[in-house]
């Protein structure tokens, strides 16, 4: 019987090496044009369904764009191998949306003889590409009823040309009060900016809103009549962001809370949320408290990415950039010459004012509101919240534009 079989294959692979044309799955032969044909239906010939099954493809794992590795397997380096290869079909079971500076991503990659080439679109449909006033890239979408926001930090290094182009005064690494209407690097190195596209600039009050009065909000509100009204009636504030884009109030990011908890599953991979009690109100965004902490949202508006340079648990929820999340990045911020909680919370630039008492610091008044979300202390209960405090304007943050 044995010999019986290998008598069979024997006279298989004469037959395959004789004909030109192979069907395989039933004993037909292949069309015209073609060398191999798939299918297990038989004397279809009108281009109608002609199979019950598909191709599997090799499902391997990648870890580099543009090395011919797959999985434990040696690299293959030489470059007359690697043409050699050109056209090399496989799937890739693991995706990595951190990974910099090209992502990889889940499903069929082609090898073109330098690199591979993903069949998945790079970007989910939602996620549209614009320009700042620099001429940089970023990235934004649409999140329901709260409008259109970045989801990368902005980079500007000037004003929009509608408002006279002028630049910020470049503190770098130093972070010195002797300048304003400045910006610097994020960790105070110039390597983290230039190793994320997602990660931006940090701006101090002016840079961020372009000399915007530092006035005293109403005795006893945290939120003045001001900017509740300014809301209500639309009006927007460019600062620093690009034309035809500006400088989100806390209550338009209330707003943003609020589309983020009812459609979860769009922007991370929690399903199910829901609102802190008393319920998110963009009229009144900080509920009478001087720090406000609300709900357990916090998580699903992180980047599943730690910036460069950092290390330790990331236990944010959301999706990546490339995936359509808002994916807010734990850069930290600058104050007093030095940079605190990089990598280990996120907190961005308002275009509110917060109560200020009479008794405080000249500058503390009227300090800005700025949204905070730790990723590390206390890890399981209480930093899955999202804080809006008042902040010393002397401090640098990063910024989250909203389209107009």
């Amino acid at each position: 019987m044995r010999n019986l079989k290998i008598l069979f294959i024997f006279t298989s692979l004469i037959y395959t090496s004789l004909s030109a044309q192979v069907t395989i799955g039933i004993d037909e032969k292949s069309v015209e044009g073609s060398m191999l044909q798939l299918k297990n239906i038989e004397k279809i010939t009108d281009g109608e369904a002609n199979s019950t099954k598909g191709l599997l493809l090799p499902r391997v794992e990648l870890k580099d764009m543009k090395k011919l590795k797959m999985g434990t397997a040696d690299e293959i380096t030489d470059s007359d191998e690697k043409l050699s290869h050109s056209g090399l079909t496989v799937y890739n079971v693991h995706g990595d949306p951190c990974l910099l500076p090209i992502p990889i991503l889940k499903g069929v990659h082609v090898w073109d003889g330098g690199e591979w080439i993903s069949f998945t679109p790079l970007y989910a449909p939602e996620v549209s590409l614009h320009k700042d006033q620099d001429g940089n890239e970023f990235r934004a979408r649409q999140f329901g009823n709260a409008g259109t926001w970045m989801i990368d930090d902005l980079r500007a290094t000037k004003l929009a040309d509608n408002l006279g182009g002028t630049p910020l005064n470049n503190e770098g690494t130093t972070a010195g009060h002797s300048t304003k209407f400045a910006y610097v690097y994020p960790g105070l190195n110039q390597a983290n900016l230039d190793a994320n596209i997602s990660v931006g600039l940090l701006y101090d009050w002016n840079g961020a809103t372009n000399k915007r009065p530092n006035t005293r909000a109403e005795a006893g509100e945290l939120l003045n009549e001001i900017e509740k009204s300014r809301h209500k009636e639309g009006i927007h504030h460019q600062g620093i962001c690009p034309q035809g884009w500006h400088l989100p109030t806390i209550a338009e990011w209330i707003e943003l809370e609020k589309e983020i908890i009812a459609n979860s599953g769009k922007y991370s991979s929690e399903t199910i949320m829901s609102e802190p009690n008393p319920a998110l109100d963009p009229n009144d965004p900080l509920n009478g408290e001087y720090i406000n902490k609300r709900g357990k949202h916090g998580y699903a508006m992180l980047s599943p990415c730690l910036p460069a340079s950092a290390s330790g648990v990331n236990p944010a929820t959301g999706k990546s950039v490339y995936e359509g999340g808002f994916a807010l990045s734990l850069s930290g911020l600058v104050y007093n010459g030095k940079a605190g909680s990089y990598g280990r919370a996120a907190q961005y630039a308002t275009n509110s004012l917060a109560f200020a008492t009479t008794t405080a610091s000249p500058t503390q008044i009227g300090g800005q509101v700025t949204v905070y979300i730790t990723n590390t202390e206390n890890l399981v209960t209480i930093n899955r919240r999202v804080e809006a405090r008042d902040t010393d304007n002397a401090g640098y943050l990063p910024v989250r534009c909203k389209k107009d």
